[in-house]
C-alpha cells in the first residue's frame, strides 16, 4: 500500500507543471475596505440609517395596531359578531397594507444599496487585479481564508487607496433622500 502511494505521488509530481520560483499570494480584508473606503462609508451611511428609520417607524406603527387590536377586543362584548368581524377584518387589512408598503420601502432601500455594492465590488475587483498584476501576484485571497499571512502580503491599504481614487463616494449613485 505504501509503495502504491509513493508511486502515485511520484506520478502526480512528474505530471505537475514546472514553475519557476514560488507562487505569490496576497490578501485583502474586505471588511476593512468596506469600513475605511470612501465608497464603503458612503454605502453604509446611506443604507443603515434608512433601514433603522424604517424599522423604528414599523415598530411604532405595529404598536399602534396592537393597541387597536386590544381596544377592539375590549369592546367585543358590546359589538355584534358581524360588527366585530368587520372591524377585525378592516384592522387586519390595514396591517397587511402597512406591511406590504414597508416591504416595498425596504426593497427600494436594499435595491439601491445592492446596486451600489455591486458597483463597489466590481471596481474593487478591478483595482485588486491591477495591483496583483503590478506586483506579480498570482492570487489574491480574502484575509478570512488565511490563518497567518506576513503583513507585506496584505494589499488592503493599497486597495482602499485605489478604490477611493477610482470610485470615491459620488460614483455609487446613491440618492440623497429615499
Amino acid at each position: 500500500m505504501a509503495v502504491l502511494a509513493a508511486a502515485y505521488v511520484t506520478m502526480v509530481a512528474t505530471k505537475a507543471p514546472a514553475h519557476h520560483g514560488a507562487h505569490q499570494v496576497a490578501f485583502v480584508n474586505f471588511q476593512v475596505v468596506m469600513k475605511n473606503s470612501e465608497a464603503g462609508k458612503a454605502l453604509n451611511a446611506y443604507a443603515t440609517p434608512r433601514q433603522q428609520a424604517l424599522q423604528n417607524a414599523a415598530q411604532s406603527k405595529l404598536d399602534e395596531f396592537k393597541q387597536s387590536q386590544q381596544d377592539l377586543e375590549k369592546h367585543r362584548s358590546s359589538l355584534s359578531p358581524d360588527e366585530f368581524n368587520a372591524r377585525s377584518r378592516a384592522l387586519q387589512q390595514n396591517i397587511d397594507y402597512f406591511n406590504a408598503e414597508q416591504q416595498k420601502r425596504l426593497a427600494a432601500i436594499n435595491g439601491v444599496a445592492d446596486t451600489a455594492m455591486q458597483r463597489l465590488q466590481a471596481t474593487l475587483r478591478d483595482q485588486i487585479a491591477a495591483i496583483a498584476q503590478e506586483n506579480d501576484v498570482e492570487a489574491v485571497l480574502s484575509t478570512d481564508q488565511a490563518f497567518y499571512a506576513e503583513p507585506k502580503l496584505d494589499l488592503t491599504s493599497e486597495a482602499i487607496r485605489r478604490l477611493d481614487q477610482k470610485l470615491g463616494q459620488a460614483d455609487l449613485h446613491l440618492p440623497e433622500d429615499n
